[in-house]
């Protein structure tokens, strides 16, 4: 028997026996008309992920399954033009083969199938699973971010150690995988871990793990998982008051400014979201609670602003205000930014300052 599987905003909802594609699609369906809602209704406001699962093995020595992604009327993607996760196995064994055939590169749903199929959590089969895990990607030879750290940590050895992010660049490179722009201490490895769940750990997650390192717990996705959606950059609201009478009218017309949370939805820590007056420029930076400043912003990341960046009017980006950001860093961090400050400035700037700090 085949399988529906549905996620939403990248949490499994629905994992039931289907015969079909067609069937696929009204179990869906049925499914969120119990919750008092429609699939059309949600789509609107939520990331779905429609997959059919179909066994074409699962005796006790060989499993082979493929996992196709749907459109919302049940249509497969086009395998052409696809991306294409191949995940082959032993375990004890048993010989286990798993496609994925996206557009995207998610791979939690290659593992969810895994757990399934042997009946046991990947935490408790990883040390006896000999596996490889390769992709075909939309464009040939040209890797994404995402499918090179992937691919990488994917490998025995790259998981379960703690590296500096200099090894790992140096090590990345080596394999044909070298990141661009800031590489494995940029942007991408936050979304590996939020978008995709994988476990890279950083002094953020654990203090344990020192600044300047990481480490990856294992070679699956473990952690919970939200795909990122954009919040409005300017509210047309003519007060706050307005906005919280919106909010309970209709909480799905809102999100966090940062990120992207509805009201009450967990955010990464676990905790329930909750709006709070937020503002594009803090009070800090001559901000002002005119309707085109105020934003609506969770408690969370609200706590975390705390006047150390404002978001540019126009374009939306962070902008970082140096000393209060400064305040709540190390001593070793703080030194070492001084130390990259009097290598950009003029030698009599830094003499007279030196001069002023000492009297």
């Amino acid at each position: 028997m085949n399988k529906v599987l549905l996620y939403q905003n990248a949490q499994q909802k629905l994992f039931e026996s289907v015969k079909d594609k067609g069937e696929a699609i009204d179990k869906i369906k049925e499914f969120y008309e119990k919750l008092g809602t429609s699939l059309e209704e949600t789509v609107k406001n939520y990331s779905i992920r429609i997959y059919f699962v179909e066994i074409l093995n699962n005796d006790t020595k060989n499993k082979e399954v493929k996992i196709i992604s749907l459109s919302t009327e049940g249509t497969a993607i086009n395998e052409q033009t696809a991306v294409i996760w191949k995940f082959k196995a032993r375990y004890k064994g048993v010989s286990i083969l798993i496609q994925s055939i996206d557009t995207k590169d998610i791979t939690y749903n290659i593992w969810e199938v895994l757990e399934y199929l042997l009946q046991k959590e990947n935490k408790n089969i990883i040390d006896d699973l000999d596996f490889n895990l390769d992709v075909k990607p939309k464009q040939k030879g040209k890797y994404t971010e995402k499918q090179k750290l992937i691919l990488f940590f994917s490998k025995k050895g790259n998981w379960g150690k703690l590296w500096t992010y200099d090894e790992a660049r140096e090590e990345m490179l080596k394999e044909g995988l070298s990141m661009s722009g800031r590489g494995i201490e940029g942007e991408r490895p936050r979304e590996f871990r939020y978008d995709l769940g994988y476990p890279f750990i950083t002094s953020e997650q654990d203090k344990d793990v020192p600044d300047g390192s990481f480490r990856m717990d294992f070679p699956f996705p473990n952690q919970p998982r939200n795909e990122r959606r954009n919040a409005n950059i300017h509210l047309s609201k003519e007060d706050w008051s307005e906005l919280l009478e919106l909010l309970k009218k209709e909480p799905k017309k809102l999100r966090c400014y940062e990120c992207g949370l509805f009201e009450g939805e967990s955010n990464k820590i676990g905790q329930k979201t909750k709006f709070e007056k937020g503002h594009l420029q803090a009070h800090l930076s001559g901000g002002d609670v005119s309707k085109e400043n105020i934003t609506a912003i969770c408690k969370y990341c609200n706590s975390e602003q705390k006047d150390i960046y404002n978001y540019d009017i126009v374009t939306g980006k962070k902008v970082f205000h140096i000393i209060p950001f400064l305040k709540n860093k190390t001593y070793k961090e703080k030194l070492s930014a001084l130390k990259f400050l009097m290598h950009h400035l003029k030698k009599e700037d830094v003499k007279r300052i030196a001069r002023e700090i000492l009297k």
